[in-house]
């Protein structure tokens, strides 16, 4: 059995370090052997090294340009860098070679939909499914678009099928419970983000502090306006009128959490539990700010006292500091935003190289 044979194996059990090392060995023997190259991306972006999958990805391209896997794993590439126009110049070329892979309209549904043509990427799922019926992949890439086309209700039904062909379809069942999670249905969202995240911890434990993470991104919106104008109605106006406001402020957020927090019970506390200490810490900070605003309006609408204003307007930018922390953190964990920034900071750091070169031209 010869390495790429051994490193499709093992890929297809994922593991894909292992794979990774049979394709380099294979490599180094043969460094001209582009369906090496051609499967040593793939396996590098299952590992979300884009940036290495990309690398990779050029020097096949250079090797062999007219070859339809080698532009199809370079698209595939192109679109988790987020560099969606130069996507589509590749599938145009694969398609030009190639009109009659199911595949390749696939990976064009999927390029326009990044691109925002979601009725480009309808019609192009519809190819992929005249030429495969009932593919579960093409479906799916049809629900994506209808429901980038508002067509929520099709879309559902499109992945609903798509679970009739298929019951353990997982992204059939990840697009159905995201959908839940922006209808907000709590516990129908939970109960299966908790199922996936039992099979791929790795996948689906993050996507379980949802309800948190929607109580902090949505109390943000609504408590920076009514604090603000809480203070400012304090000095200026008769205190009912502030007063009122902090009463309307403190109890539709206190509403609010607990419509989602409540059906939640404890599955994203116990999610938060698995995540990294310093997301942790600036998500229970978030928290923990809105609860005090929360009080410290409570406590003004009671009380009519100005000082309790000063006291959570002070938190207030506690609180816009954990909200835009918890962002840059969740960011910085997440492999996929990682290899994304590092050929955008390696080209900054080129920056005044460029500049002085410039100058001297």
């Amino acid at each position: 059995m010869d390495a790429l044979t051994v490193a499709r194996h093992l890929a297809e059990v994922g593991r894909y370090a292992d794979a990774e090392r049979e394709l380099r060995s294979a490599l180094a023997a043969a460094p001209a052997d582009v369906e090496v190259m051609t499967m040593l991306v793939f396996v590098l972006r299952q590992q979300r090294r884009y940036v290495d999958a990309m690398a990779m990805s050029d020097a096949s391209y250079a090797a062999a340009p007219e070859t339809p896997e080698v532009l199809r794993q370079r698209a595939h590439t192109q679109l988790k860098l987020l560099d969606t126009k130069d996507a589509l110049a590749t599938v145009r070329d694969l398609l030009r070679l190639d009109a009659i892979d199911d595949r390749n309209y696939r990976l064009l549904s999927d390029a326009l939909g990044d691109d925002g043509d979601f009725a480009g990427a309808r019609a192009a799922a519809l190819q992929a499914l005249a030429i495969r019926p009932d593919e579960p992949d093409s479906l799916m890439y049809l629900a994506y678009a209808q429901w980038g086309l508002d067509e929520k209700a099709e879309s559902k039904i499109t992945a609903r099928r798509v679970l009739r062909l298929d019951p353990q379809h997982r992204w059939a069942r990840e697009f159905l419970a995201h959908t839940n999670v922006k209808e907000r249905r709590v516990r129908h969202s939970l109960r299966e983000l908790s199922a996936l995240a039992g099979e791929d911890p790795m996948a689906g434990g993050g996507a379980l502090l949802w309800p948190v993470e929607a109580v902090l991104i949505r109390t943000r919106r609504y408590l920076v306006p009514a604090i603000s104008l809480v203070a400012i109605g304090a000095s200026t106006v008769p205190a009912v009128f502030p007063r009122a406001l902090a009463a309307v402020a403190a109890f539709g957020v206190f509403v609010y959490a607990v419509r989602l927090l409540a059906p939640a019970g404890a599955v994203p506390w116990r999610a938060l539990r698995a995540q990294p200490r310093s997301e942790r810490l600036v998500l229970r900070a978030g928290v923990g700010v809105v609860g005090a605003e929360v009080a410290g309006l409570a406590s003004y609408t009671v009380q009519g006292k100005g000082t309790w204003v000063l006291v959570v307007a002070g938190l207030l930018v506690g609180h816009l500091a954990a909200s835009f922390g918890y962002t840059l953190l969740s960011a910085a964990h997440d492999a996929e935003f990682r290899e994304r920034l590092r050929p955008i900071l390696a080209e900054l750091r080129t920056f005044p190289a460029q500049v002085r070169q410039a100058f001297r031209g």
